[in-house]
C-alpha cells in the first residue's frame, strides 16, 4: 500500500494498485457473489459508518430476509430499509453493544 500511496511504479511498468475497489470501480464478480450469497443468508445485517450513496452496495442492507441495523453519526437517505438506525459514533455504539451482550 505505502508504494501505492508513493505512485511508485511495477517492476513491469504498469501502474502499481491496492487490493481494493476504488471509487467508480465495479466489484469483481466473484466478489458481489460472495457478499449477495452472505447477505442472503445472514440473520442479522449491520452496517456501519456510511452514507449508503454508492450503488450497487447501498442495496445489499435491502437483499436481506434477516434484520438489519445500521450505526452511523446522521440519518441516510436509505434509513427506511432498516430495523434499527443508532446515530452515534460507530465506537460508541460498538462498546455499548459489546456491553449489552456480556450481561
Amino acid at each position: 500500500m505505502e508504494a501505492f500511496k508513493k505512485g511508485t511504479a511495477c517492476s513491469c511498468g504498469g501502474k502499481l494498485r491496492p487490493s481494493i475497489v476504488l471509487f467508480g470501480e465495479m466489484l469483481p464478480e466473484p466478489v458481489w457473489e460472495q457478499a449477495f450469497a452472505a447477505i442472503e443468508q445472514s440473520d442479522l445485517v449491520v452496517v456501519i459508518g456510511t452514507s449508503l450513496q454508492v450503488y450497487p452496495v447501498n442495496q445489499l442492507p435491502s437483499m436481506t430476509k434477516g434484520r438489519t441495523a445500521l450505526i452511523n453519526q446522521e440519518p441516510t437517505a436509505m434509513d427506511h430499509v432498516f430495523d434499527l438506525s443508532i446515530y452515534s459514533s460507530a465506537k460508541e455504539s460498538l462498546i455499548e453493544l459489546e456491553k449489552l451482550l456480556d450481561r
